[in-house]
């Protein structure tokens, strides 16, 4: 016969609070990794956006942005001409929004790509450990770091 929801909830507590502390050591571990991997792909992002926009002044361009968002349709056009977007008699070339955006895509497309890499795999070790502490009658969170890497391929396997 089924068991109650409560009784279930009861479980799952008792089980929660029997587990606290490789839980909570792995979500600091975690929080902590996903935190540095944001952190330093952040600044590399950035670090291309400086390199792409070179000597723009970047006050200037957070001026002109708010302006813009204010409504000034003159604050554009001097956006784009220090873009060097615009063409002859204030129109933009396409060509050269088209170069500028294709700079910046190629400087961000290995950006996402490395982000993506380590979110997928941060994933994968994380759901690795919850999967063997639910499993695992264990209270050591070593001893679930230590079997993590040697059950990777068997979670690909089955996900």
């Amino acid at each position: 016969m089924p068991e109650s929801f409560t009784s279930l909830l009861q479980k799952s507590w008792t089980y929660f609070t029997g587990h606290i502390k490789p839980i909570l050591i792995a979500a600091v571990t975690f929080g902590v990794v996903l935190h540095v991997a944001q952190t330093s792909l952040t600044h590399s992002a950035m670090g291309s956006v400086e390199d792409r926009l070179g000597s723009i002044d970047i006050e200037k361009m957070e001026d002109l942005s708010e302006r813009i968002e204010n409504g000034d349709e003159q604050a554009f056009q001097e956006m784009m001409a220090e873009f060097g977007v615009l063409g002859e008699g204030g129109e933009i070339d396409e060509e050269e929004m088209e170069k500028l955006a294709m700079g910046f895509l190629k400087k961000f497309i290995p950006v996402i790509g490395v982000f993506t890499v380590v979110m997928m795999i941060l994933s994968l070790v994380s759901f690795t450990y919850f999967s063997i502490l639910a499993l695992d009658d264990t209270q050591s969170a070593l001893h679930v770091f230590r079997r993590t890497p040697g059950l990777i391929l068997p979670i690909i396997g089955i996900s």
